[in-house]
């Protein structure tokens, strides 16, 4: 009792246990250049492992790599395909089908669920600021005590200007190389990363042109009244107004949040995660699943365009039924009826000769339903049953009947080979009659059918049906 527990609790655990698929899909290059891989997580190693199928109800993934988040933002589009076969008439009529037909599809459309949501670098666009100077006038001021003092902080404030204004300089550079094609892993953006300024040096040239621009203030305020010179005191007066201007330009142009961006883009260039985009889970339920890969980027990024793709996923798993109409050749000793001929003999008897007509086989039409395994590939087994009339002369036709097995080739509008059985309407002699036997003329002008017993005999068959009715992919 406790193994058979055992042995259902396995059982269900593996039921339980979902199927996970990941496809791998490398930007190589932005014109139609790419290459993809699937795989299936193993519950047992933990690992993925590769597969070339995906299983109807198994959650599946995308995961693009060499894509820059930080310019581009990948939208994922599932798109669903059912190839659904028309059910000939006589089937509708037969078994009271609804008509259903063509390609049904689903779509569903997502943009990073699930995935991490980075930081987009086209905010830099906005942070220029035009240069600024100092007048060069402020060196003219008489060579006095408090004036070199003064020109000692304003040399150093106009040193620490120039330096953060390089920041413009490191910025158009820094986008420059982010709507590089080539930017597409942390190696190539080492190189990038190897010409701009040290995170510490951004941080530096901030806090010293604060330092600078504070200390230039404190001086005025201490030395202006140490200056007698009208006019010494008038330029030193203007050059303070003009730094403050500039120093609000600075302001303006939000260097020091500049400075702070451009410090976690650098930082972004260093994360593997940068170049690589999860989707959301899907779990398709249907023949096939067409993955669109759309890539977007802001209006105003000079980074190229990235070509869309169409990954097309066959799905594995559970049953199809289709329909299909096609010529249905019954073969074998049943194949053929029997007729007789009464030779007349001396007196009132007559003897029965019988004979078979036909070589053997019986052309015919069917209906068939099929019933097939859903599969990734272009052929599978399929199991069918079908109607049908079969053509015993150039007039006479009856109905009859089929059951087999055979293939189904195709993925929308497919061929079915298969042979089997088949019951069809057969003449056989009475059985109160006999080939050669002797019988009165009196009685064998009053059997039924001449003599003929018309009933459902077993035969073989072979049938190559066709059903135009699927839908175009």
């Amino acid at each position: 009792m406790r193994n058979l527990i055992i042995i259902l609790l396995s059982m269900f655990c593996y039921v339980a246990v979902k199927g996970q698929i990941m496809i791998e899909y490398h930007v190589v290059t932005p014109k139609k250049s790419f290459k993809t891989n699937m795989y299936r997580y193993n519950a047992e190693t933990k690992k993925y492992e590769s597969t070339k199928y995906i299983k109807k109800g198994e959650d599946v993934f995308i995961r693009v790599h060499g894509v820059n988040t930080l310019i581009y933002t990948p939208k994922i589009t599932w798109n669903e395909r059912n190839f659904i076969t028309l059910a000939p008439t006589s089937m509708n009529t037969l078994f009271g089908l609804e008509e259903k037909g063509g390609t049904a599809e689903a779509a569903k459309t997502e943009s990073e669920k699930g995935g991490k949501t980075m930081m987009k670098a086209n905010t830099l666009v906005q942070s220029s600021v035009p240069p600024v100077a100092l007048d060069s006038s402020t060196s003219s001021v008489a060579d006095t005590a408090a004036t070199k003092v003064l020109l000692q902080a304003c040399h150093g404030y106009c040193k620490n200007l120039e330096r953060i204004q390089q920041l413009d300089i490191t910025k158009e550079h820094l986008i420059r190389e982010l709507v590089s094609p080539g930017l597409t892993n942390t190696t190539k953006s080492k190189s990038v990363l190897s010409v701009l300024p040290s995170n510490q040096a951004l941080k530096d040239i901030i806090s010293d042109y604060n330092r600078s621009y504070e200390n230039i203030k404190d001086e005025y305020q201490k030395q202006l009244d140490q200056i007698q010179d009208p006019n010494a005191r008038k330029k030193a007066i203007d050059a303070l107004d003009y730094m403050k201007k500039a120093h609000e330009k600075i302001e303006d142009g939000q260097y020091d949040a500049l400075a702070m961006e451009i410090i976690q883009i650098k930082e972004k260039l260093t994360d593997s995660t940068t170049f690589v985009f999860e989707s959301g889970v899907f779990v398709p339920k249907s023949d096939q699943l067409d993955i669109i890969i759309n890539f977007e980027r802001p209006k105003d990024s000079k980074a190229p365009d990235l070509d869309k793709s169409i990954l097309k996923k066959r799905i594995r798993g559970g049953l199809k039924v289709d329909f299909s109409v096609g010529p249905a050749l019954s073969f074998g000793p049943n194949a053929e009826n029997v007729k007789f001929e009464p030779l007349d003999t001396p007196g009132d008897s007559v003897t029965i000769k019988s004979y078979r007509t036909g070589l053997g086989v019986r052309p015919g039409i069917a209906a068939f339903i099929h019933i097939s395994p859903r599969v990734h590939k272009d052929i599978s087994p399929v199991f069918s049953f079908g109607i049908g009339a079969d053509f015993d002369g150039a007039l006479d036709t009856n109905v009859s009947y089929y059951v087999g097995g055979g293939a189904i080739l195709g993925k929308k509008k497919r061929v079915i080979i298969q042979l089997g059985l088949s019951l069809i309407r057969t003449n056989r002699l009475n059985p109160l009659i006999e080939n050669d036997g002797e019988y009165k003329k009196e009685f064998v002008n009053q059997l039924d059918n001449d003599g003929l017993i018309n009933s459902l005999k077993p035969s073989g068959f072979f049938s190559l049906s066709y059903n135009i009715t699927g839908g175009d992919n």
